[in-house]
Parts: structure tokens; sequence; C-alpha cells
């Protein structure tokens, strides 16, 4: 009998592979339930900015068609925040599906991070660019001296103003590119 000494080495290696696999399937945060425009769940929000954000983006929806929603969560677990924000939108199912027209302001609290995930549908007019100039200069600025509930206030709605052409609600450094 001839002994295969790779074998147990093997097992070990599968077995360990296996552990990490689940393990960092239990660790990774899971998408909560979709309430409306505004999932405060990291409670950065206080409740009449919360309110009087909810009503925007449902006008902006009703107006346009475009679904604007906002997640705040305490941490992603360790997750790559492109990645969550993507697993999130497929989940909500956000915007219209022939149009692709949804987008979501996501605030991973613990993380210190911020992403604004566009459908393809809004790439002409949300670009990149001005997805980074809202974060840098709209939203980031206020997170900064504390004011969580206004940062994310006003990044949601110079999205909508960038999504639905109302320049008026977007600031000055974001219009700048758009008048590019």
């Amino acid at each position: 009998m001839v002994l295969n000494k790779k074998r147990p080495f093997a097992r070990k290696s599968a077995l360990i592979l296996i552990l990490a696999f689940l393990s960092a399937s239990l660790f990774a945060a899971k998408v909560p339930e979709l309430q409306g425009h505004v999932n405060d769940y990291a409670n950065l929000m206080n409740k009449g900015d919360r309110s009087s954000l909810e009503n925007y983006l449902t006008q902006v929806e009703k107006q346009s068609g475009i679904q604007i929603a906002v997640l705040t969560v305490p941490t992603i677990g360790g997750e790559d925040l492109a990645s969550y924000s993507m697993k999130v939108c497929e989940t909500w199912k956000l915007g219209q599906k022939d149009k692709d027209n949804g987008c979501l302001l996501l605030v991973a609290y613990n993380e210190h991070q911020v992403r604004i995930e566009t459908g393809y549908g809004l790439e002409g007019d949300l670009t990149d660019t001005k997805c980074g100039l809202i974060i840098r200069n709209v939203i980031i600025p206020r997170f900064k001296s504390g004011n969580y509930s206004k940062g994310i206030v006003e990044g949601a709605m110079n999205i909508g103003g960038v999504v639905c052409g109302d320049l008026d609600s977007v600031d000055e450094t974001v219009k700048h590119e758009i008048d590019e």
C-alpha cells in the first residue's frame, strides 16, 4: 500500500478555503429593506430633513420617472463599497427597468465612505466627474463639520437637480462642470 502524504494537506487546504468563504459571507453586510426613498439605517438624519428629502425625491420620481434612493448604514462589514452599492441597486431594483434610470446615494458611516451609484440610463447626465464633485464639494464638507443630515440632503438634492436639469438646486462647483 502506498501512502499519499499530500492528501491530508489537500483536505486541510480545502477545509480552510471553505471556512474562509463561509466566514466572509457571514460577515458581509446584508442589504436592508427598502422603506422609501430615504433609508437612514445609521440614524444620521434628523426627522425633519428625512421627511423633506423623502417628499423631494418622491416629487422627482413623479415628475421625471427617475428614482433616487438614499441609504445610510452603520457599516458594510469590510465589503468593498462599489460591490455593496451594486448589490443594493440590484436588490432594490432602482429605476425603471427599460430605462435603467435609478440612482443610489450610499453612506457607510463606520468606514467613512460615500458613493453615488447610477444606472446606465443616467450616466450621460450624472457622470463620474459630477458624482465626484457632489461628494467632494457638497457632502463631505458638511460631514466634516458634523452635519451628516445636511450633507445627505444637499447631496441628494444636487443629484436630483443634475438629473432633472434644475440647476437652481445644484451647487456652483458642480454647475461649473455642467457648463463646460
